[in-house]
Formats: C-alpha cells, structure tokens, sequence
C-alpha cells in the first residue's frame, strides 16, 4: 500500500463553515483514497474561548484557543483554513503566509480589490499554496461542463446567463452579511461572488460590467427574540444584477439576491455556443443538460446526463450512478483538491489571484451601479 502521510492543521473560525470544513476534512481520505494526505485537525480558534472549546470538541480538533495567533505560531501546523467573516481575512491570511503555512480561505476572499492584491501579494511572495473556497465549481457535473467546453464540445461560447437566488426572511436579524464594514458588499459579494466565479471558470475573464444594485430589506432586528422594536440599518445590497462582456467576446447576465421567495441556492447556469448548449440547476446537481447541434433535427433538444463514476471525482464519489451528491461532498472535494496541491508542490484552483479577480469584478459593478455605464473589470 502507498505511504499514506499527515499533515496537521489549524481552522480560524468556530461557525457554520468550521462545520463545512471539518467534515471534509474527516470525510476526505474516506472518500479519496489513498488520500493526498490524512489532515489532522489540532486546533481551533475563536474570538470567544468558550465557543472554540465547545467546537474543537464537537468538530474533532485536539486544542482549541480563543488567539488565532497561537495557530500562526505553532510551527507543528502546515495549513490554515481562515472560515472567519471578510475583515478579517487578510490580517490573518497575510500572517499564516509569512509563517509559511498554506491557506485554504472562505470567500469572500477581502472586503474590497485593495485588500485582496496584498493577501493574494502576500500568499504570491511567500511560494504557499493557497486557494480560496468557491466550492461550486467543485461540483461534478460542473467539471464535466468546463470539459465540454475545453474540448470545444458546444463550439465558441457565445452567451452565459447565471443566477444565485435565494429567499430570506426580512425579519431575519442583522448579521455580518448585513454590514458594509465587515462584508464589504451585500448579495453582491457573498452569493453573486459564487455566480462571478462560475462564469470565470466556465467562460473566461470578465472585462466589463453593466449592473443595478438595490436594497429592499432596509433595516433588520438587531437580535432574534428582540422585542425592543429597535432595528439597525442595512447598508447593503440584496439584489444584483448586471450585464457582462468576457475577453472573449462573450457575453453574458447574472442575477443574485435574498429577496427570492421559495428559492433555497438555486444556483444555475447556461451556456450557449455555436455547436450546442449546456444547462445546470444545482437542485438537480447530479444532472448536467447538454444540447448538440451536430444531432440531427428529430433528436435536437437538452438531453440529460447524469453523473456517475466516469464523470470528473466520479472515483471516489460514488460506488454506482445516481446515488447522488451534497454539499459536504462538494466540500469534500475542494479539500482534496487543495491537498493534493500541497503534496504535488504546485498551486491550487481557484486561488487567490481568483479571489481578487472576482472582488475586482464586484468594484466594477458597484461602480456601474452609480454610473448607469459599462465600467471596466
């Protein structure tokens, strides 16, 4: 049997994406095997030294602090996932870079482009790998559509339409979402930046914007329970939507926000060339729709391939077709796809350049936003 190593690793952040994160780390090796590496989880950082002790506990880890600098300092730690809200990202990014560590970190990667240049500066100078977790492109039946349109299955790409919808309750309390000053941006940059990376992957560099930002929900409680009446104001957008132009010569619309009743990450995209046609639903995500010109016109239409163990992770995923993926899966791959960059020595995807890239597209549409024009990427 192939030698099997370890390496040890530190997650900054006891929240819903420390969850993520460590139960891909666990579920990895049995899903890969043999693994790049068995992650060991050593220890787990929080602001609040009661809520890392009550995590490392519940999500496996051997230590826990409330100083994310123990993590930096530990010379046993080779990696670091940063799962922390967006200001402090590059603080700790920028820190766990000069100590050498790799650096898996949540999106989005910085509150602004400014800041993500000196972590991805950063993460470039110190020769880590680092790779920042837009883990949809991770999912199979996505792979499968960047191959398809590598192998030049539908043609030149000509047009790309990419939603993420999603309905949240206006009595939903604030949260760091909420807030410019933490965030950085609104659905903009939390849930369109997915929808931005997508169309990066499959499409190619975006190089001009044309977008409308809006705020429906203009203030939220500011706890769960609160009966004080009192409500924060919302600096934010929950609804985006802008036009694109790729290098390419592509064009293309995304739409992303909150304010979608009855939508739970519904995340879709379309792709249209000139010798086919490729769709993707995420409610369905084990299903990709494929439309070929080169059938004949009695069996021209979206036909549907479902995903299986010939299909890209195929390998470790399933053991039959149709059984079917989740989001832990998904995360699941992105680990292993960050490991095995770290044990193969070269950089992952997507990386902190992406990060910036898409922070940099998020600016542009900003700024259209306030322009009313085409503003450059």
């Amino acid at each position: 049997m192939k030698e099997v190593r370890e390496i040890n690793v530190g997650i900054v952040g006891a929240g819903l994406m420390a969850k993520a994160h460590s139960i891909a780390l666990a579920a990895m090796p049995m899903l890969f095997w043999p693994p790049p590496f068995i992650p060991k989880r050593i220890t787990l950082a929080d602001i609040s030294n009661k809520t890392a002790a009550e995590a490392a506990l519940r999500f496996g880890y051997v230590k826990y602090t409330d100083n994310w600098h123990d993590i930096i300092d530990d010379s046993a730690i080779d990696a670091v996932h940063i799962v922390t809200p967006p200001d402090s990202h590059a603080e700790i990014a920028i820190a766990a870079a000069k100590a050498g560590k790799h650096i898996m970190c949540e999106k989005p990667l910085a509150r602004g482009p400014e800041e993500a240049m000196t972590m991805y500066e950063a993460v470039r100078d110190a020769g880590i790998v680092h790779q920042i977790a837009f883990n949809y492109r991770k999912i199979p039946a996505v792979a499968q559509a960047k191959k398809y349109i590598i192998e030049g299955a539908i043609g030149k790409v000509l047009r790309y339409r990419g939603t993420f919808l999603s309905g949240d309750d206006p009595a939903l309390p604030m949260r760091w979402e909420f807030k410019k000053a933490i965030a950085g941006g609104g659905i903009l940059t939390n849930l369109g930046s997915h929808a931005i990376d997508l169309a990066r992957y499959l499409v190619g560099e975006i190089s001009e914007v044309n977008g409308s930002l809006r705020t429906h929900v203009t203030e939220r409680p500011i706890s769960n329970g609160d009966v004080s009446g009192y409500k924060e104001k919302v600096d934010v957008d929950d609804e985006a939507n802008f036009a694109l132009r790729f290098d390419s010569g592509a064009t293309g619309y995304i739409e992303a926000t909150n304010s979608a009743w009855g939508r739970s990450t519904y995340i879709t995209f379309e792709v249209y060339g000139t010798e086919g046609s490729l769709a993707f639903n995420y409610n369905r995500r084990d299903e990709l729709q494929v439309c070929f010109s080169k059938d004949s016109a009695e069996r021209r239409g979206f036909v549907t391939i479902d995903m299986g163990p010939k299909h890209p992770y195929g390998f470790g995923l399933w053991q039959a077709p149709q059984i079917g993926v989740g989001y832990s899966e998904i995360k699941s791959i992105e680990i292993y796809d960050f490991y095995n960059a770290v044990a193969e020595n070269k950089q992952a995807e997507p990386d902190f350049w992406d990060g910036y890239r898409t922070s940099a597209i998020c600016a542009a549409v900003m700024r259209s936003a306030e322009t009313n024009l085409w503003e450059k990427t």
